[in-house]
């Protein structure tokens, strides 16, 4: 007769709960063939989804139409409603790795 335990993924979401072995699987290092394109087709979802810029050159367009307010054609227009959502983001990313590696 089969039981959970012949199942491997079954078994272990049984004994540990389904909640925490998601949490530990996901948390896990995934292989590049895998987290690569996940990665990858995040930024045109989101251009197409939001309909929003996103990358490290538009971040810098905004950056540099915000601190630098010139007389260059590209760079004067609204930032604040353009790029604030993205550089905040970008931010938020810069400081969480500075934490981890301040960690090591």
């Amino acid at each position: 007769m089969l039981s959970l335990r012949h199942f491997g993924i079954c078994a272990r979401a049984a004994t540990q709960g389904l909640h925490d072995y998601m949490c530990t699987w996901l948390a896990a290092p995934w292989p590049w063939y895998v987290a690569g394109p996940i990665i990858g087709l995040f930024v045109p979802v989101l251009l197409l989804v939001g309909n929003k810029q996103f990358g490290i050159s538009s971040n810098l367009r905004h950056l540099y139409s915000a601190l630098l307010p010139g007389k260059i054609e590209y760079f004067r227009y609204d930032w604040k409603s353009a790029g604030l959502w993205s550089l905040a983001f970008v931010i938020l990313m810069l400081g969480n790795l500075g934490r981890s590696l301040e960690r090591r």
